[in-house]
């Protein structure tokens, strides 16, 4: 947004930036091929989708701030809004960085203590470099351990000077000379300046060799977040070419008197879209996104500058900071990094609307994200509008221990669990994100730290081979004579196909999310069942063997118990 002096936006992501040109650029055209495969067509076949980490979702996420806005609650209320951007888990952040301000430091620095990293927004032409030195200097000796990256000047098409291209295409190049030449920094991502008007990413042309993520200020204008990104990916090309790009800003205002350009949305809408719009953005490839803004800087104004918050001005949440923040809580796993595997599964009964992301979570676990890309809202007529809802049937081709509905805009944990897993599962399937988490019965990802013992090898038999039957004049078997400490026979295989079910709610929800059960449990259950198994023939043909013979069929009793 157009905001005052030493405002604006930066990004952030991990790579290191030295080497900053191919290998980058294959990656990330790796990274949208494998989102391409995430696109829910209307219909779809049992296919081996490849996931994302769910953790890695939760870490493309990101809002605006502006620690320094003396006057407003940014400054008045720094402690409260910490605190609450911190328990949404939210861990990246975007400003300005501005001169001869400790007190802008001193909180950066606290808000990486919470875990929240800074992108930084490293001033605009007017300033030199002299200035741009400046900026250097204090991201290097007062900030360093607070960056996740630096981003170039925040929207200078708009500044009315006559030669803002060179002035910016020659500011921005010294800008990553500098950074790249500094020990300190250069391992930080460079993001590049963001461009509001679409003829003017034409005018300032390429400059990918100078930044390792283009950049996007993406916004709706009130309506779904999906309409528009193919538009914005296709004219930042321009200046990032195949680069990666993140989304400094996009997100709604809701000042329903605003009656000028970008149209507001509903605080309802608003939080129906704020879940789909990090979801579409990591989906199609998006390395980060970060809403415009965290709070609302007044009360009680039509001013669409004054609205963009998650929090409004007293702090409350709008209806769409509790969606982020119980959709965050669904997907985070910190921990350590893993390699996600992939689920087959297929869907049908699905509109053509609808989006999906596969996730998985370091213990095996996936969560399949689910959402019709409708409209909730009319933004010209300023109306609220009610798409279907679409009943999807999901069926997986591996064997699950559970599976589990979220609805993030309703709670953080599970609203229903699926009786059978195993069966097709029903869902209804709205505007609004719905997560299904389907854990495996055995882990398919990460393996295990430490192997699973194997299951101990069976005693020797003294009788290793059964004796075979008679031939019997009856063609029906003799049911078992009961042991004498009997053993439940196992469950008999469900029936294909299974009707389609619908999950039972869950009247009190879990404390803890329930484990996969141990790769290693299951192998020795499986051996228990079959041991039972072996155990009920014997027991049957020793009755037959005694029944015709008139001897007890002691040796087969005998090599029945030995197994």
């Amino acid at each position: 947004m157009v905001e005052a002096a030493n405002v604006n936006a930066p990004v952030d992501i991990a790579p290191p930036r030295r080497p900053a040109t191919r290998w980058r650029a294959a990656t990330w055209v790796a990274g949208i091929l494998a989102s391409v495969a995430l696109l829910a067509p209307s219909s779809v076949g049992a296919a081996s989708v490849p996931a994302k980490g769910a953790d890695a979702f939760v870490d493309s996420i990101g809002v605006n701030t502006h620690t320094y806005y003396t006057g407003t609650v940014y400054y008045k209320r720094f402690q409260e809004w910490r605190a609450k951007l911190s328990q949404a888990g939210v861990r990246h952040i975007r400003e300005n960085l501005v001169p001869n301000r400790s007190d802008q430091y001193q909180r950066l620095n606290e808000l990486a203590g919470s875990g929240i990293r800074s992108t930084l927004i490293m001033g605009d032409p007017t300033e030199g470099v002299s200035g741009l030195e400046t900026l250097l200097s204090i991201a290097r000796n007062k900030i360093r351990d607070s960056l996740a990256a630096l981003e170039g000047t925040n929207e200078f098409d708009l500044s009315g000077r006559a030669s803002w291209r060179t002035e910016l295409a020659a500011y921005h190049r010294k800008l990553s000379e500098l950074a790249n030449a500094d020990p300190s920094l250069s391992s930080l991502p460079l993001i590049g300046p963001s461009i509001v008007h679409w003829d003017s990413m034409d005018e300032l042309g390429d400059i990918s060799s100078q930044l390792d993520y283009g950049n996007i200020h993406s916004y709706p204008d009130g309506y779904q977040p999906e309409s528009n990104l193919d538009s914005h990916f296709s004219h930042s090309a321009a200046n990032s070419s195949s680069k990666p790009v993140m989304a400094t800003e996009t997100g709604y205002h809701t000042a329903l008197g605003w009656t000028a350009d970008h149209k507001p949305a509903s605080e309802a809408a608003m939080a129906t879209y704020v879940p789909r719009m990090y979801l579409e953005y990591f989906r199609r490839g998006v390395a980060r996104t970060f809403s415009y803004e965290l709070l609302d800087e007044a009360a009680g104004s039509d001013d669409r500058e004054d609205n963009f918050g998650l929090l409004r001005h007293d702090l409350s949440e709008k209806p769409a900071f509790s969606a982020l923040r119980n959709t965050i809580r669904i997907l985070e796993d910190p921990g350590a990094s893993f390699a996600p595997g992939s689920l087959d599964y297929s869907l049908s009964g699905s509109p053509s609307d609808l989006r999906q992301v596969l996730l998985q979570k370091s213990d095996g676990s996936f969560y399949l994200a689910l959402w019709r890309a409708s409209s909730v809202w009319d933004p010209v007529k300023r109306v609220t509008l009610s798409p279907s809802t679409a009943t999807v049937t999901v069926d997986v081709n591996s064997t699950l221990a559970t599976a589990e509905r979220y609805a993030p805009n309703t709670s953080d944990a599970p609203l229903a669990s699926f009786p059978d897993p195993n069966g097709p599962l029903s869902v209804g399937v709205g505007p609004q994100v719905t997560i299904l988490k389907l854990a495996p019965a055995v882990a398919t990802s990460p393996p295990p730290s430490t192997p699973d013992p194997a299951p101990p090898a069976p005693e020797p038999s003294p009788e290793p081979e059964p004796v075979p039957p008679e031939p019997s004049p009856e063609p029906e078997p003799v049911p078992p004579e009961p042991s004498p400490e009997p053993e439940p026979a196992p469950a008999p295989a469900p029936p294909a196909p299974r009707p389609v079910q619908t999950p039972a709610p869950v009247t009190s929800p879990p404390t803890a999310a329930p484990q996969p059960p141990a790769a290693g449990a299951l192998r020795r259950a499986a051996r228990q069942r079959k041991i039972r198994k072996r155990r009920a023939r014997a027991r049957a043909r020793a009755a037959r063997v005694s029944r015709r013979t008139g001897r007890p069929g002691m040796r087969l009793m005998f090599a029945s118990r030995a197994r």
